[in-house]
């Protein structure tokens, strides 16, 4: 093939070049994806399956639009040709479709990324592709192929700064032709906590402690345990309760279900772990613990608990009065033998 004819994206981040090639940095990831998989690719994940309509406010705030809650669509990608034409990479394959998410007639395509490391857009650049080709078409009004590429976005969980959303951009080039798209990027530690919940941006509830890694680290250096280090563990874990309690209320207020609000408090107890590795064990209990309780203890559970009891008391109730008729009965047994005694 000329190369003129080549079709090549090209990638930047405000205009920078990428440093490895495509093919380079599309290596290192399948690599990685066989052997690490970080927690907050798994909650991200996890989120995305058992969690997708919380997706609607990210994409709400992402592309300006204002989809409803109920406007989800059940969007399955054709997952079994995907994987008989590309057998080896399954986990790929997962990965493209737990980000996928369908409004109306449009796709929307999100990752996420705890680094910084030039990779994403590459990943995204494949997924798209793929996505694209699999629901390729031939426009016989038009007379030629229609490729549709989902509007994609990006989720940066542990990258500084004021900025709330930048822009990444995609350029598709074709010879002299070419088209250049832009990513939105949504900076998640940018956000406050009454802007989360101001915005329902609930989906990024589990990420929140992720803006504490700079303090946990200092205080897991402090081997004298200062007073300094005791202090900005108790922000921390007033900030984190605060945030606890908001979700609690947010679930009371009818806001998110009891299901979301539970699978919510486990994702954050499991990235809260992870920020809390190098703690002793009392602090990192405490800060796991922050999003325990009336969290993952909600009303469904409460009401089965105060079943169970119920039944328990009335089991009771009803063994003490069958006790009570059996002693009663071998009172009178004893009575009528006492009186057949007496009349002999």
């Amino acid at each position: 093939m000329k190369q003129e004819e080549q079709f090549m994206p090209m990638i930047s981040d405000h205009g920078s070049p990428a440093a490895l090639s495509g093919s380079e940095i599309l290596r290192q990831e399948n690599l990685h994806l066989n052997t690490v998989g970080t927690v907050y690719d798994s909650v991200f994940r996890t989120e995305c399956e058992h969690l997708k309509p919380l997706l609607i406010p990210v994409i709400n705030e992402l592309f300006r639009t204002d989809y409803a809650m109920e406007d989800v669509g059940a969007l399955r990608l054709a997952n079994e040709h995907l994987l008989r034409d590309h057998d080896s990479d399954k986990e790929k394959i997962k990965r493209i479709t737990d980000g996928l998410i369908k409004l109306g007639d449009m796709m929307y395509h999100i990752e996420c990324q705890s680094t910084s490391d030039g990779s994403i857009l590459i990943r995204l650049v494949d997924y798209n592709l793929r996505i694209g080709y699999e629901y390729a078409f031939h426009d016989t009004k038009k007379g030629c192929v229609r490729i549709e590429f989902p509007r994609s976005a990006l989720l940066m969980l542990d990258k500084g700064g004021r900025t709330k959303v930048s822009d990444m951009q995609v350029e598709y080039c074709h010879g002299e032709e070419s088209l250049r798209i832009n990513i939105p990027v949504m900076h998640v530690q940018a956000y406050s906590m009454d802007e989360i919940f101001e915005k329902k941006l609930y989906f990024l509830i589990p990420f929140y402690t992720m803006r504490f890694k700079r303090k946990i680290k200092q205080i897991v250096r402090d081997r004298e345990n200062t007073l300094e280090s005791k202090v900005k563990y108790d922000k921390i874990i007033s900030e984190m309760k605060v945030i606890a309690d908001r979700l609690y209320k947010a679930c009371e207020d009818k806001e998110l279900s009891e299901d979301y609000t539970r699978e919510l408090g486990n994702m954050y107890r499991e990235i809260a772990e992870a920020m809390a590795a190098g703690l002793d064990d009392d602090r990192r209990e405490g800060m796991v613990n922050t999003m325990g309780g009336k969290i993952l203890k909600l009303q469904a559970e409460i009401w089965m608990e105060e079943g169970m009891e119920k039944e328990k008391v009335n089991t009771e109730r009803e063994k003490k009065r069958a006790d009570e008729a059996e002693r009663k009965l071998a009172e009178a047994r004893k009575e009528i033998e006492r009186l057949k005694a007496a009349a002999n």
